[in-house]
């Protein structure tokens, strides 16, 4: 697993750990909103093994933050700025 840990906060991913952001598509976010962690790892789960297939083996925690009338959209290059440490993230 790629060394992820400098790119965050101090603390917030253990040492040799890493961290995934995992989106729902939006068709399939609406009806995920009264889901438990648990239903919604399982909704997104068959899609995330795709590009790693061993995943279920790594995953530690799961943390579920809900947006009902919103969703993220990253500018152009935003996901360059974690490669700088978070101190100098501007």
């Amino acid at each position: 697993m790629p060394e992820l840990r400098r790119s965050w906060i101090p603390g917030l991913v253990p040492p040799g750990s890493g961290a995934l952001l995992a989106l729902p598509l939006p068709e399939v976010g609406p009806r995920l909103m009264d889901a438990t962690p648990g239903q919604v790892l399982d909704a997104i789960l068959p899609d995330l093994r795709r590009p790693f297939p061993r995943i279920d083996a790594a995953i530690r925690a799961v943390r579920l933050y809900r947006w009902e009338h919103g969703w993220t959209v990253f500018r152009p290059g935003y996901l360059h700025h974690l490669d700088r440490p978070h101190e100098q993230r501007a």
